[in-house]
């Protein structure tokens, strides 16, 4: 007898690994390891967007021939029009122009309906999620949720239905209702360091920012001498009171009775405190009451935060502060900015909050926006996912 070399015969075939399984896209049965067949993988289709995709073209009679998801459903007429078809008068007016923020209303319509139609909160998607193409698989989400509490919330629509059955969300009051106005913060006690940041409310008056705080030097940027001589800065702790200082001694602009929202929802002061610290770095301020006009001018701020520092987690997003959704994310990106431009920009000279920050970090993959085909089955970019997935088979030595 020959002894075994150990060896692989060269000549015999090999065998894919792996058990038999049912392939969650196309539901076929095959041998190897995952969920998706190597037919599925090859496509780089999204089960998810798959189902979507189904179950918007019965429900509309339309088809979605070769078009992204994204340009399929960006103007928001279909989706407003699947809203109307599982009850009619869900959204009673939709845009058919082609401008942006006609499209975003549309959009915006669509969500509305969804939240009135038992679409729990956490499932549903911000505007720009679809319309700027953010988050697309919150997108399908919210559309698969959708077809789902529906056979609850909507007993005379006979289908068809999308997803398993799940537990609708009715009548809560803070799912159907806008986000209200942030209340003021109530200073702390004198030499209450260590008060929580938290919010309460606060009397105008201690908002009042004197004429002279809006001094400006020469070259037109605010001075840390100019504001700080006239209002110290506040020392109670509270994150919305350091916030509205900045703002007020760097923007050149008293906040007085209004609220958060009220007084930064047109993103004009947010555009200017950005060029304070950084000459030109929005070119252009819209100075309109435009709807969109007001978004373009916040999303011009937030590219601005991402150039002078600010870290993509300590970014929020435009619907945050246009929509109300995320107040205190706008306070801290604005916190942030007043501490990472220590080093950004060494020609402003103050003043700052928090404590100097020296690390940045760099990724434009988180930054860029998710094809459907770059999207893994589990939801991750399709690079993260392939990682994941080579690591699994790395050896382990114990």
């Amino acid at each position: 007898l020959e002894a075994s070399s150990g060896e692989p015969d060269a000549k015999a075939p090999i065998r894919p690994s792996g058990v038999p399984t049912t392939c969650s896209g196309c539901r076929k049965g095959y041998v190897g390891i995952g969920t998706l067949c190597p037919e599925c993988k090859a496509s780089a289709v999204d089960p998810l967007e798959q189902e979507v995709t189904a179950w918007l073209e019965e429900v509309s009679g339309e088809t979605r021939g070769g078009k992204t998801l994204r340009l399929w459903l960006c103007d928001g007429k279909l989706l407003c029009r699947v809203a109307n078809k599982i009850r009619p008068g869900s959204v009673e007016h939709v845009n058919q122009s082609s401008f942006p923020f006609q499209r975003m209303e549309n959009i915006t319509n669509f969500i509305k309906a969804c939240r009135a139609l038992g679409v729990p909160e956490e499932d549903t998607f911000s505007t720009v999620d679809l319309h700027e193409g953010k988050d697309l698989k919150a997108v399908m989400i919210c559309i698969r949720s959708l077809g789902s509490v529906i056979r609850q919330t909507v007993p005379e629509f006979e289908g068809p239905y999308c997803g398993p059955a799940r537990l609708a969300v009715l009548n809560d009051g803070h799912n159907q209702t806008p986000a209200t106005p942030l209340p003021r913060p109530a200073p702390a006690a004198p030499g209450d360091t260590a008060a929580p940041r938290t919010v309460a409310p606060v009397s105008a008056a201690c908002w009042q920012v004197p004429p002279a705080a809006q001094a400006q030097a020469s070259d037109g940027k605010p001075t840390a001498s100019a504001g700080a001589a006239v209002k110290p800065r506040p020392s109670d702790g509270n994150l919305e009171h350091e916030v509205s200082w900045w703002l007020e001694v760097v923007g050149g602009e008293e906040r007085g009775d209004r609220c958060f929202h009220e007084w930064l929802e047109d993103g004009q002061l947010l555009c200017r405190v950005a060029n304070a610290l950084s000459p030109n770095i929005v070119p252009k301020v819209n100075n309109s009451k435009m709807p969109f006009k007001k978004m373009e001018n916040i999303s011009s701020f937030i590219k601005a935060c991402r150039k002078l520092g600010v870290m993509e987690k300590d970014v929020f997003s435009t619907v945050d502060l246009a929509e109300q959704k995320n107040l205190l994310a706008v306070m801290r990106c604005v916190y942030n900015l007043a501490s990472v431009v220590r080093t950004s920009c060494p020609d402003f000279q103050g003043p700052y909050l928090g404590h100097a920050q020296q690390t940045h970090i760099h990724d434009e993959g988180k930054r860029k926006t998710m094809l459907p085909g770059e999207i893994a089955a589990g939801g991750l970019r399709r690079d993260v996912a392939n990682d994941l997935r080579n690591a699994a088979y790395i050896p382990r030595h114990m």
